[in-house]
């Protein structure tokens, strides 16, 4: 059996949308046949994801860069701190009643493990909790949604189980929006019920990975996004591997 999905071995959530967009990519990753190919456009976020967290949890964000340089050598530090100062200009991010911030949730559906870290949990007035998630890309409006609905489904599911709390999908802060005067709150438009299924069907693929079953789905990405850089070289390496 693959070493996917395990207790040692957990699905990062980050990861939920590629395995169903495409499993071989994801698998090839997963098992380390191709690198981490994260690079600057990541590293920024994540600055940004540091800057808020000390918003929110009474530290400094003005000494994020010099703190965490070693941890993000390749993020454009300017523009986190644009990132962040715009989110930080929005009295909803600032009056938010935010209870979890940068939260290490698990979740196990059936025998597969997922884990990850959730970016906000907020306490709304109806008494639920929502998951809110800063994104620092250029996706826009529901394609966001659509781009990212594992994870939050993922995300969801996850704080639920982990932390015993009624929670729900909330939305996106996509900070880029602020650039435009654009609402910037991306309402998630998935019901708990549809998150489930959402995810049943991560937990199904992985289930067929782990007995050999990976699927190369080819699409616009391939030569774009995926690191693999073509179906041929997926199939390729895939069947290496195999032998």
């Amino acid at each position: 059996m693959r070493q996917i999905g395990t207790r040692d071995h957990p699905v990062r959530m980050s990861a939920t949308g590629k395995i169903l967009e495409c499993p071989m990519s994801y698998y090839l990753q997963a098992v380390g046949a191709v690198e981490d190919t994260s690079g600057k456009a990541a590293q920024t976020g994540s600055a940004c994801h540091e800057m808020i967290q000390r918003l929110h949890s009474g530290g400094d964000p003005a000494t994020v860069e010099q703190d965490c340089a070693d941890k993000f050598p390749l993020a454009d530090w300017r523009e986190a701190e644009r990132h962040f100062a715009d989110y930080q200009s929005d009295p909803e991010n600032t009056s938010a009643q935010i209870t979890h911030i940068e939260q290490k949730v698990s979740l196990v559906i059936d025998d597969v493990y997922f884990s990850g870290t959730l970016d906000q949990l907020r306490l709304a007035p109806d008494g639920r909790y929502y998951v809110w998630d800063v994104k620092t890309g250029r996706s826009t409006g529901q394609a966001m949604c659509d781009i990212y609905a594992c994870q939050m489904a993922g995300y969801t599911l996850a704080a639920r189980q982990s932390l015993g709390l009624d929670v729900y999908p909330g939305g996106f802060i996509r900070t880029l929006s602020y650039r435009k005067g654009e609402n910037a709150h991306i309402q998630f438009p998935l019901s708990l019920a549809q998150c489930n299924l959402l995810l049943d069907q991560v937990v199904r693929s992985v289930q067929r990975m782990r007995q050999g079953e990976v699927e190369a789905r080819p699409a616009f990405r391939c030569r774009s996004i995926c690191p693999l850089r073509g179906v041929d070289n997926c199939l390729h390496l895939h069947s290496t591997l195999e032998n």
